[in-house]
């Protein structure tokens, strides 16, 4: 998708609505996460383009980590190694 990602973000090609429809969520509670993260700084908008400003933040509530081997069997999951 040339031109619509950069290193700072991405535009998001959908509305919250479609969104929530991909995730199996309500447009309303896309659109609460989304203004949460923004409230905390996570992320910034301008219409559709999202950024991310404090990309390492970010990664906080997801709890992901640093990549594991592949000769672990939760890195065949997720690839990431959640904190304890």
């Amino acid at each position: 998708m040339q031109g619509v990602v950069d290193a700072s973000g991405y535009e998001l090609p959908m509305s919250q609505e479609q969104l929530g429809d991909a995730l199996g969520l309500t447009a309303v509670h896309v659109n609460r996460t989304i203004k949460s993260l923004e409230a905390d700084g996570l992320i910034s908008r301008n219409r559709r383009r999202i950024s991310f400003p404090r990309w390492e933040a970010l990664r906080e509530p997801g709890r992901f980590f640093e990549p594991l081997s592949a000769s672990d069997a939760t890195s065949i999951v997720t690839g990431y190694r959640l904190r304890a």
